[in-house]
């Protein structure tokens, strides 16, 4: 979300987005990028990860409000 309007364009009635602030999930994005370097050579991507330390706040994890709702129940 570089720009910090990502929320602007989702439809709030169904998504929510929250930061991406558990290791897990937060090695998994980076993990994914990773791999997206490696099988495309992309710069961008790997520019992403040179800067990780400052990048890795961009990101938001985008989750179906329902499906929070059935999380929260367990």
């Amino acid at each position: 979300d570089r720009a910090g309007n990502f929320g602007y364009y989702l439809n709030s009635g169904m998504v929510e987005t929250e930061a991406l602030t558990d290791a897990g999930e937060t090695a998994f994005v980076r993990g994914m990028i990773e791999r997206h370097v490696q099988w495309t050579g992309s710069e961008y991507a790997a520019a992403i990860l040179a800067r990780w330390n400052e990048e890795q706040a961009r990101f938001v994890k985008v989750i179906p409000t329902e499906y929070k709702k059935v999380l929260a129940g367990r």
